[in-house]
């Protein structure tokens, strides 16, 4: 790479000695520009280069994880979902979703799986309320990844979601991961992860009997120590740009009605 500077470095010393311009290897170099500004023009070209070869490396590293299309269950809840074909694969389903310009998220991230219910309103126990995610399904307890690069904020046990994590990727953006049968040693509240690294198995935890599934949020705002992740407001997945806020009364963390889900899933085929 260095030996790339020398023919540019000699007609720049040239240009400074009131020689004409010269070409040296197709290369011509402004006599107006200094010494100094060509180094540091071409260190900047350079450097963008690594930056776009290390963005890319990035990108198919995680398509060799994260889903690049989901099914919805055969049979399920079938609550809010996304447009989908004969084959039940989603359409415009997109792997990675930008959630702002310096944010990008797995819409899916699990090994396997369908989804068999998704964001919006929908009625339970003759109450309709939102359901703050995707609830993703599989007959085992396949690996769920984190969807990006963060710390861990919360990893605990709640009646409603049981184990589960909340990861901050930054930028007042957050994902939760709720129902897990297990989480890996270590990963406690204020552990880094990197995207696609594995943070747990899907599970059936809760205080109320569920199926196997993944419950996963994505939620933005200030984390405010008094509600904790429970004042976050909700994205809607599918639509990442629709924000939902939650009225203050609904922020209580109080108990509500159980809420079952029993379905019978059918899995993806597995990934080459």
């Amino acid at each position: 790479m260095f030996s790339s500077f020398i023919p540019n470095i000699v007609a720049a010393i040239l240009s400074v000695s009131g020689a004409d311009t010269l070409s040296v290897d197709r290369n011509v170099v402004d006599p107006t520009i200094s010494l100094i500004e060509h180094i540091h023009s071409e260190h900047l070209i350079t450097k963008a280069i690594d930056k776009q070869e290390k963005a890319e490396a990035e990108e198919k590293r995680l398509a060799g994880i994260f889903l690049q299309e989901l099914k919805v269950c055969y049979h399920g809840a079938h609550q809010n979902i996304p447009a989908y074909d004969k084959l039940h694969t989603i359409k415009n389903f997109k792997p990675m979703i930008e959630i702002n310009e310096n944010l990008s998220l797995a819409t899916a991230p699990v090994a396997e799986g369908c989804l068999f219910s998704g964001f919006g309103m929908r009625t339970r126990n003759e109450r309709v309320r939102l359901h703050k995610g995707w609830d993703i399904a599989h007959y085992n307890p396949v690996d769920i990844y984190a969807a990006g690069a963060g710390k861990i904020k919360e990893s605990e046990y709640h009646y409603q979601y049981g184990k589960m994590i909340l990861i901050d990727h930054g930028y007042g953006v957050y994902t939760r991961y709720a129902h897990l049968d297990s989480i890996p040693e270590g990963l406690t509240e204020g552990a880094i992860v990197l995207a696609g690294q594995i943070i747990g198995t899907m599970g059936t935890t809760a205080d109320v009997p569920v199926g196997r599934h993944l419950h996963y949020e994505i939620l933005t705002g200030k984390y405010n120590e008094q509600w904790g992740s429970f004042g976050l407001r909700p994205v809607n997945i599918a639509s990442p740009e629709t924000i939902h806020s939650q009225p203050e009364n609904h922020l209580r963390k109080t108990k509500s009605e159980p809420v079952r889900f029993f379905f019978t899933v059918k899995p993806n085929k597995k990934r080459a």
